[in-house]
This record gives C-alpha cells, sequence and structure tokens, in this order.
C-alpha cells in the first residue's frame, strides 16, 4: 500500500502514478472481473436444461461443472449455453439485464484510466461489441479512448479460450506496454506472466475458484475497493470478506 505524509492525501491513483505515461497500459478482464454475470448464466441454464436449477449452483460453479457434473449435459447442450451468452442465439440479448457492476469497480477503473491506457481483454465476442460498450458505459465504467479487444469468433473461444487469450495479447500488445492487469479467472495468469505484466491481480471469486489457484499472480484482492485510492502497482492486502456485488 502507499505510505502518504501526515495532511496530504492523494486524491486518486493518477496522482499515485503521475509517472506513468499513457503509452503504458491496463488490462483488465470483463465478465465476473468487472460485471457479475450469474444471474444472466444461471437465466442461460435454465434455458438449455428446460427447467430452473438452483441459483447458488450457478453462483459457485464454472460452467463446465454445472453442465458436466451436475446434469450430464451434452455437447449441443453446451454449444447451445454459449450461443445464448454470447448472443449468437437472440434469447441471449435480452438476458443482459441481469447484468450488474461489481462494487466499486467502475469508480477504480475511472481513477485508473486518468492516467493508464485502458484495454479491456474480453472472452465476449466481436458480435458483442456494441452491446458491450454501451453497457460499460451503462455502468459508469471509462468507454472513451478505450481498447475493446474481443474474440473474434464463437467456435475459437470455445475450442480454446486459453490459446485465444494469448492470441489476443499477441497483437494487443504489439509495441505497447502492459504494466497492470486484472482478471477473475486464474487459467490466464501463467499467460500474463509470459507476455511481461509485471503486476497481476487475481480477483479472487471465493465461491468459484480457490486461491491457492492464482499461483501467477503477484496479488490477490478480494474486493475492488482495495484498490480504491490506493497504488495498484503495490502488493493488495487479501481481506477476509468480500464486496462483489453492485
Amino acid at each position: 500500500m502507499v505510505f502518504m505524509t501526515p495532511g496530504h492525501r492523494p486524491t486518486c491513483l493518477a496522482q499515485m502514478l503521475g509517472g506513468v505515461g499513457l503509452k503504458e497500459f491496463v488490462v483488465v478482464d470483463i465478465d465476473d472481473t468487472l460485471i457479475d454475470t450469474d444471474r444472466r448464466r444461471w437465466a442461460a441454464w435454465c434455458m438449455v436444461l428446460n427447467h430452473e436449477i438452483d441459483f447458488e449452483v450457478v453462483r459457485t460453479s464454472s460452467s463446465k461443472k454445472i453442465l458436466t457434473d451436475l446434469w450430464c449435459g451434452s455437447e449441443e447442450q453446451w454449444k447451445e449455453f454459449w450461443k445464448i451468452l454470447l448472443c449468437w442465439d437472440d434469447r441471449g440479448i435480452g438476458l443482459f439485464r441481469l447484468d450488474e457492476p461489481i462494487q466499486f469497480a467502475p469508480e477504480v477503473m475511472q481513477e485508473l484510466a486518468e492516467t493508464l491506457g485502458v484495454v479491456y481483454l474480453t472472452g465476449r465476442t466481436s458480435n458483442m461489441h456494441g452491446l458491450t460498450l454501451r453497457e460499460l458505459a451503462q455502468f459508469g465504467f471509462p468507454v472513451a479512448n478505450v481498447d475493446l479487444v474481443m474474440s473474434p469468433n464463437f467456435e475459437d473461444y470455445l475450442a480454446s479460450p486459453k490459446q485465444t487469450r494469448s492470441t489476443l495479447l499477441t497483437s494487443t500488445l504489439r509495441g505497447r506496454k502492459a504494466v497492470l492487469v486484472v482478471d477473475d479467472n486464474p487459467l490466464y495468469f501463467s499467460l500474463y506472466r509470459e507476455f511481461g505484466i509485471p503486476h497481476r491481480i487475481g480477483f479472487l471469486r471465493m465461491q468459484r475458484f480457490p486461491r491457492e489457484s492464482y499461483d501467477h499472480a503477484t496479488s490477490v484482492m478480494t474486493s475492488w475497493k482495495q484498490l480504491l485510492h490506493q497504488d495498484p502497482l503495490a502488493p493488495v492486502q487479501t481481506s477476509c470478506t468480500s464486496e462483489n456485488r453492485g
């Protein structure tokens, strides 16, 4: 954390990072890092399985676990779920009303955007570009002069999410310096390390991933409040409680 002399209180992250130029970037995931999609995922599963399931099951389990371990679903149902979630099926568009901003995330991102360039890196596919920008703006996230980097197509993302993200990072970071990344999915942190991003913050979804799975992160946080008016490039102290919902 940042130590301040008596009587001095920086008002925002931009003041703390005054020496960092706009050619340096923060890379941040969207779904379940900035925006809580649990209710939208739940509604999509209810459509696919054709009956209502326990919301807590969706909130605490990965999508693959829901299908294979809990419901013994088929490959066709797996694809149908993702088509709804990624709006290749028009039913998915109406479910966006169920999304919520994660508490304190909009405020922190606005502070970061004062000094760092912002790259939103997401598994959402390019057909959702306009919808995603409108949602980010609606929830108070910065959308002016940002980059929204999306998976080009549905098939590639489903075949290999990690390889797709690696390809997107290769093109996105060419000629740029990413100094910070924030993501909730521990799967990608080995990639972020390989790409030389020095500060890698895992957003701990206690219900879904164990803390030890973030072994390639440099810090782990349980609430965006931990970065509010703080230096995001300093180690984050993980608290025992979480304030994830907006």
